[in-house]
């Protein structure tokens, strides 16, 4: 494994990192990191990975915690957190990255699910387009 760039949390308006995840763009090829930081989630164009592109941050869906995660499938990010109060289930579509003119900006979330209030884990079935 080669590093070939590094953004520090505080680059990415963060507090302390705790999970990193991928996306690629079935129809550009473009590559994304999505970083779970104690007060949301950061994402990053790594399609030139010596020059990683901080594109914005989506904010928590409450209070900051040092446990997030995040899965993709498809298009989209399905974030939870643990140790945040009523955080649920954040949805995100990653296609909104693919239009990001000036960075840094702030998402907004896709959906939002608040039938559970916080998760330490979430994983996706593929096979019955289920997240547990």
């Amino acid at each position: 494994m080669d590093l070939r760039s590094r953004l520090p949390v505080s680059a990415m308006d963060g507090e302390g990192g705790n999970d990193i995840w991928g996306w690629a763009d079935a129809q550009t090829g473009r590559e994304y990191a999505l970083m779970g930081l104690q007060n949301g989630t950061a994402f990053v164009d790594i399609t030139d990975p010596e020059e990683a592109v901080f594109l914005g941050r989506l904010p928590t869906q409450t209070t900051s915690s040092i446990w997030r995660d995040i899965k993709v499938y498809r298009d989209h990010a399905y974030i939870v957190a643990d140790g945040a109060g009523a955080h649920g289930m954040q949805v995100f579509d990653l296609t909104d990255l693919l239009d990001v003119a000036a960075p840094p900006t702030t998402f907004g979330e896709t959906t939002h699910y608040d039938g559970f209030g916080n998760a330490h884990n979430i994983v996706v079935n593929e096979d019955d387009d289920t997240a547990y």
